[in-house]
């Protein structure tokens, strides 16, 4: 049977066009699903987080599992619609993280995030505009695992909890990012490819990013209360002079 030419999506599972034409690279976007369960479990047992509102947390657990079940549709109905709606979900992942990332991981300034931010964003449009096709249509994602790299040794320089795992992350995402961009090019060797790789290796790449985005938020609120507990017994030592002296 000659094999379809689906060259537009870089993919070398698909040898035709039925509905499982993708089986490793549609089974293994079910990964997503089953961190966000672990990421799940994970949150809702830390209880000094549940007063908080921590909407960018939450909006990215929600993320998510819309990656997987985006990649899921994209891997069995592929076309120009379901790529989008997969590209989306993934590209307001790492938009949103980074954002987060820098304001409650590295806690810089709103300027410097913005800064950094700004700065991200438009190496990433210039890198994209100038190699639209490099790595196999990968080339957007190399900023972001750069990116990884560059808080990881930012974390270390500033002796942050966090900097070994980013670096962990960086480096699996730097390994996604291969298995992604091979995927094509090791076709006659491999003939199930190596995408589905990318799907399983991001799973577990977006599970150490959130739990050290957690991670981070619970340490600061833990010294929040723990300095507003040393406030609370002062005050009361206080009072307590006050009220013996006024005795």
């Amino acid at each position: 049977m000659p094999r379809i030419d689906y060259d537009i999506y870089g993919l070398c599972e698909r040898q035709g066009a039925a509905f499982w034409g993708e089986p490793l690279n549609a089974l293994s976007s079910f990964a997503f699903i089953y961190i966000t369960i672990r990421l799940l479990i994970y949150f809702e047992g830390l209880h000094i987080l549940r007063h908080r509102r921590l909407w960018d947390i939450k909006a990215l657990i929600f993320i998510v599992p819309c990656i997987g079940m985006a990649s899921f549709v994209f891997h069995t109905l592929p076309g120009p619609q379901t790529e989008m709606i997969d590209t989306t979900f993934i590209v307001s992942f790492i938009l949103l993280y980074f954002w987060s990332a820098l304001m409650r991981v590295a806690q810089v300034g709103l300027f410097q995030a913005t800064i950094c931010f700004i700065a991200y964003a438009g190496f990433t449009h210039i890198v994209v505009t100038q190699f639209p096709n490099a790595l196999n249509d990968s080339i957007g994602y190399l900023t972001t695992m750069m990116s990884l790299i560059v808080i990881a040794f930012y974390l270390n320089m500033k002796k942050r909890a966090a900097a070994r795992d980013f670096l962990i992350a960086a480096l699996i995402g730097v390994m996604s990012l291969f298995f992604r961009s091979v995927d094509h090019a090791t076709c006659a060797m491999v003939p199930f490819g190596t995408h589905f790789l990318w799907h399983v290796l991001n799973a577990i790449l977006i599970y150490i990013l959130m739990k050290q985005l957690i991670r981070s938020v619970t340490r600061r609120t833990k010294r929040r209360e723990r300095r507003a507990a040393r406030k609370a017994a002062r005050e009361a030592r206080s009072q307590h002079k006050e009220m013996g002296a006024g005795i």
